[in-house]
């Protein structure tokens, strides 16, 4: 009876504190202030709004994808600026006071004229971040509201009010920054620049990759980010818990002798000062708060609870700021961490036949890479299934490369030359560790999509692990609970590709894009450019668990970008409008390259496809007794000569939002329009308003999804 009590109390106690911090969590959700400089923009006014803006640069500055330097900036001033006036300083700034932080890019000839904790003057476009465009896509709108950011700014020229910081803080953020950017190109004159950025990333963190600006290929790191994160060794590229565990190694052998409170005082400032370093980002805090516990407890001679410590720190840092549970780079430190404290030992026990070295290194990895990948096939819907034997022959390369980094990288504040000298002694290992997962991103199915699996699932699984690691029933049974595991992937995937029909419209900046999925066949329409491949279509296959292609639709000349598919995705057969050029690395890569036939139906599943015309494209589609006509940049020439084309009508208009003459709008009759656009000619808007057709524009509206149950859904409702 008092057992039963005691288990209620804990659960009614369980309860409050979980109420309590969905209410807190509430309470702690950043909203746009009054003043914030979001509110220049209203619903009234234009998608953009010509501002300039004085304020505080309140990160480090980092290089983009696109070759632009980005900084967020704590507003303090802002005024709007009139048409046709420009960024012209002769007009008196005459300011309002505003708050808030702004998501500012700047062009790359900038970088050398900012610095963290500067006053600084710039005039630029103000927008509203947007959400995510396609199912599965980066919400960059939800990506800045996690840090207060309710805005962006793509401004010019940067001119500095003051270079003195106004804060403690911001003047440890400019040494800080210095004091990186002397590591970094200490180790980059030293080995080269791919092998030096691996360098820097391993001694500071992904902060090392990011604020090299005059590097020869500025591609540079996010090649090697792509290439790591690929083979499954992303987290080499992060500080992380090794480092700390270093750096109180470190503290503790130098100072044995000393008294215990200098002992525990160095460590601690060593500590803050390395964080503050990295950046202070949410997976080198748990790092760092974990570390000050060890230090405290070796210092004083006393035992500490390992997993009472990482559920104290985890509660520390949310308490702090309790939207990092949502920070990605947080959630895998504490699962992976989890991993090695509850399972490492258990697996070190069924490997006892091996030597107890090799035992190690390869739990480890064994155990972090369990607890992590629930999270990760949610996350990207993508399995390494080499990640582990790459992580075991990684591991003595880390190792090695993790501590010369960070002694090069003291080394190079105290004299620059030196760091560089040091760099260059751990040359091989370093570019051993590159090679090794460029090898390991060349093996056959090194990236399998499985696709995102749902947070139920995720719960589901994770709590199989916890009965494992809880109840002693399930530890005897711990492979009943991998094979329901393995089931609620697999089954639950296996049903909806075979029995799943569905179009998707992506919304691109680029040629128009869509996806027909038909019971386990998939056909892509266009590919678009490199850049749309990268963020549109790469990320939704992945995400929807496709690893082949069956047919590929080129309607454009872009190699280049279905060669970056193909890189990923297996392309079965690939079809084209016209005389495509094909290389003849693609011509032994993909299996067929036909040529589409007027007139001549593909069938595509149980979709059939018939060419009009190949140049300008035009298309009909016929899918489950629902008629498509595609047009893709149709000039009024064009047009008028496809009036005297036998158009049939078609239930659905997919074209890519030019005016479309009467005519041609007469003959088809549409129900619905889709525009691959950002807008849709007003005489043609007119048209399908006057006719009550129901139309979605892309640029607008997001992705659009068809299904036999649902008919057309814009992401954009989806997401709502």
């Amino acid at each position: 009876m008092v057992e039963e009590w005691d288990r209620s109390r804990v659960w009614a106690i369980a309860g409050v504190v979980g109420f309590a911090a969905t209410v807190y969590f509430h309470v702690r959700m950043p909203t746009p202030a009054a003043t914030d400089i979001s509110r220049l923009i209203t619903s009234s006014s234009s998608a953009t709004q010509s501002v300039t803006v004085q304020g505080e640069i309140a990160s480090s500055p980092r290089l983009t994808r696109s070759g632009k330097i980005q900084f967020l900036l704590k507003t303090t001033e802002a005024r709007l600026v009139a048409q046709g006036e420009g960024a012209s300083t002769q007009a008196p700034f005459n300011p309002q006071s505003y708050s808030g932080k702004l998501y500012v890019t700047v062009p790359l000839d900038q970088a050398d004229a900012i610095l963290p904790g500067q006053q600084i003057q710039t005039f630029g476009k103000l927008y509203l971040p947007k959400a995510a465009a396609n199912p599965g896509g980066f919400d960059f709108q939800a990506y800045l509201r996690q840090q207060g950011v309710f805005a962006g700014l793509g401004a010019g020229r940067v001119n500095v009010v003051s270079d003195r910081p106004q804060s403690w803080q911001s003047s440890f953020q400019q040494w800080s920054w210095h004091v990186r950017q002397r590591i970094v190109q200490a180790q980059i004159r030293g080995v080269g620049e791919r092998e030096g950025l691996l360098l820097s990333a391993m001694a500071i963190g992904r902060s090392g990759l990011e604020m090299s600006f005059d590097l020869k290929n500025l591609n540079a790191p996010f090649e090697l980010r792509d290439r790591f994160t690929q083979a499954g060794l992303a987290h080499a590229l992060a500080a992380s818990g090794f480092q700390v565990s270093l750096l109180v190694g470190v503290v503790v052998t130098l100072t044995q002798g000393w008294s215990s409170r200098v002992r525990l005082v160095l460590g601690i400032v060593m500590l803050i000062g390395y964080t503050g370093l990295t950046g202070a980002q949410p997976a080198v805090l748990r790092a760092g708060i974990m570390g000050t516990v060890a230090l405290v407890a070796l210092t004083q001679q006393q035992k500490v609870n390992p997993l009472g410590s990482l559920l104290l720190t985890a509660t520390i840092l949310l308490l702090f700021n309790p939207l990092w549970i949502w920070d990605l780079g947080f959630q895998f430190s504490f699962l992976a961490t989890l991993g090695l404290l509850v399972t490492v030992p258990v697996l070190m026990q069924k490997l006892d036949w091996m030597p107890p070295a090799i035992a190690s290194i390869t739990a480890v990895p064994l155990a972090a890479y369990l607890w992590t990948l629930p999270l990760q096939l949610a996350v990207f819907g993508v399995v390494s299934p080499y990640s582990v034997l790459i992580n075991v022959l990684a591991t003595p390369l880390i190792t090695v490369i993790s501590m010369g980094s960070i002694v090069s990288a003291v080394a190079a504040v105290v004299y620059s030359d030196f760091g560089s000298y040091l760099a260059w002694l751990i040359y091989l290992p370093t570019h051993g560790l590159v090679k090794l997962a460029e090898i390991g991103n060349q093996l056959p199915g090194n990236a399998f999509s499985v696709g995102a699996i749902a947070s139920v699932q995720v719960i589901t699984i994770y709590g199989l692990f916890v009965l494992v690691w809880w109840q002693r029933w399930w530890q005897r049974r711990w492979w009943m609970a991998g094979l329901l595991s393995i089931s609620l992937i697999a089954i639950p995937t296996w049903y909806m590709n075979t029995h799943r029909l569905r179009a998707t419209i992506l919304a691109t900046n680029s040629a128009p894009v869509m996806v027909i999925q038909d019971h386990g066949k998939v056909a892509l329409f266009n590919c678009g450019s490199d850049q749309t491949v990268r963020f549109a279509v790469l990320p939704f296959l992945q995400k929807q668990g496709i690893n082949r292609i069956d047919w590929a639709i080129a309607l454009h000349p872009l190699q280049t970008a279905w060669e970056q598919i193909r890189e990923t995705v297996a392309i079965q057969a690939i079809y084209s409008s016209s005389a495509i050029p094909v290389t003849a690395h693609s011509k032994s890569s993909l299996t067929t390259h036909s040529l589409l036939v007027s007139e001549q139906p593909l069938p595509i599943g149980s979709t059939r496809l018939h060419l009009i015309q190949p140049a300008p494209p035009v298309l009909q589609l016929e899918m489950n007794h629902q008629h498509w006509l595609v047009l893709e940049q149709t000039d009024l020439l064009a047009q008028q000569a496809l009036v005297h084309h036998s158009l049939n009508q078609a239930q659905v208009l997919w074209w890519t939002g030019e005016e479309l003459l009467p005519e041609i709008l007469e003959k088809v009759q549409p129900k619905v329009a889709i525009a691959s656009a950002r807008a849709i000619s007003p005489n043609t808007q007119t048209w399908l308003d006057t006719h009550h057709v129901t139309t979605y524009i892309t640029g607008q509206d997001g992705a659009i999804q068809w299904t036999k149950q649902q008919g057309f859904v814009p992401v954009v409702e989806m997401n709502g």
